[in-house]
């Protein structure tokens, strides 16, 4: 049945919208909202890739908002997100980074798949 047009091949896939979206629908949204200050912010969703020193950066940014948390402050003051958005989204920004740079650390689907007891 390989061939047929009612089966669909999803081996080796990763789950991204059970395995992701449909386990973190807040969190995305959260972080999404980040993004789409950013494009009010500075006029584009795709300048943040572009930025000198970006994956420094980004970090350092990340964890400003994780002191701040840390100091019992909630909402960021420019923003009036939520600090822990910001530092998901400065988190996402530097995996994102990293892989871009880094190919060959992308996970392997079938790999995942299999769980952590395989991976010892």
């Amino acid at each position: 049945m390989e061939n047929s047009p009612n089966v669909k091949h999803d081996g080796g896939k990763l789950p991204i919208l059970e395995g992701f979206l449909e386990r973190f629908p807040r969190a995305v949204e959260a972080v999404a909202g980040i993004s789409a200050f950013g494009r009010l912010k500075y006029g584009t969703f795709d300048g943040w890739a572009a930025v000198e020193n970006a994956f420094v950066r980004y970090r350092s940014a990340m964890h400003r908002h994780e002191l701040a948390r840390l100091r019992e402050e909630e909402y960021d003051l420019e923003s009036r997100l939520l600090h822990l958005a910001h530092h998901a989204w400065g988190s996402m920004a530097t995996l994102e980074l990293y892989l871009r740079d880094h190919p060959d650390s992308r996970i392997n689907p079938d790999y995942a798949e299999k769980g952590i007891k395989d991976a010892r």
